[in-house]
């Protein structure tokens, strides 16, 4: 079984790095799309590692606490993924004069 092993040090550093060109690449260029290519690419991961993990079988069973870390790391990643979706798409709005219904950010920041 293929597992794609984002707790692994290195590809997690990859990746974070690579999620943060796009978020940094997303507010320079007030496109959101961009932003929200790394929240799809990790809602990808997570249906992937969530499908292997219920089609573990017993000999595969030492796997499982990789793919909960897996699932772990993909959540975390979502989370700054839709974060950073939200303000860059508020940027985005602002710059082209776009009516917004709400700001996206500030259901989150009124809480705090």
């Amino acid at each position: 079984m293929f597992i794609f092993n984002i707790a692994n040090p290195i590809t997690l550093i990859l990746m974070l790095a690579i999620t943060l060109i796009l978020i940094f690449l997303g507010k320079e260029t007030k496109k959101g799309y961009i932003t929200a290519a790394s929240l799809l690419t990790y809602l990808v991961l997570l249906i992937w590692h969530v499908i292997q993990i219920m089609m573990l079988t017993p000999e595969l069973e030492e796997l499982k606490s990789t793919l909960t870390s897996c699932l772990t790391i993909d959540f975390v990643m979502i989370l700054l993924s839709f974060l950073s979706y939200l303000w860059v798409d508020e940027l985005e709005s602002r710059t082209s004069k776009k009516k917004s219904y709400n700001s996206g950010m500030e259901w989150f920041w009124g809480k705090v």
